[in-house]
């Protein structure tokens, strides 16, 4: 077997979690700031996402506006880049991939993510993870979506609970 084809295998096995930042891994009552004084990542909901991540074999696919801080290559731009992925690294957790940065009205998060599991076929499961609806309904992607609540407190057990039950629903259907 080359390379290539085991990569694509052990990558198959995996689902994929495609990750908001802003009201997933932090809320309005998160202290914690970034370098530039934004919210910061708050330590609850990091323990919550590792925990989701260990029990669903899953890999980050980056889905935040905080995408736009990184280059091409995935390497951080700004000390607020940086800090998420030291805070990621505390746990033992990596980015994946991101969607793509171009972002326009004709061009939402939703198609985004359509167009990056059309691209990576060997997925065969995947989540979302976000505090806004954008345009998931309109795209069908409600069953895949989970919603969490920047005003009430960010990823939580609930939202783990339902990502769980999402994704064993998934795997029902694709076995």
């Amino acid at each position: 077997m080359n390379k290539e084809m085991e990569i694509f295998i052990l990558d198959s096995e995996k689902t994929i979690l495609f990750l908001d930042v802003d009201g997933v891994l932090n809320c309005q009552t998160t202290t914690e700031t970034s370098p530039s004084g934004m919210i910061g990542i708050g330590d609850v909901q990091l323990n919550f996402l590792k925990e989701l991540i260990d029990e669903t074999n899953s890999l980050i696919v980056l889905s935040s506006t905080w995408r736009l801080e990184f280059d091409e290559n995935f390497n951080p731009k700004t000390d607020d880049a940086k800090y998420l992925v030291e805070k990621l690294n505390e746990k033992n957790l990596k980015i994946y991939d991101m969607l793509r940065k171009e972002m326009n009205q004709y061009d939402s998060r939703g198609t985004q993510i359509v167009g990056w599991i059309s691209e990576h076929p060997q997925f065969k499961n995947f989540l979302i993870l976000d505090d806004e609806y954008f345009d998931y309904n309109k795209l069908n992607l409600k069953k895949y979506f989970v919603k969490t609540n920047f005003y009430g407190v960010g990823l939580n057990k609930k939202s783990i609970k339902k990502s769980i039950y999402k994704l064993k629903q998934q795997k029902e259907m694709t076995d």
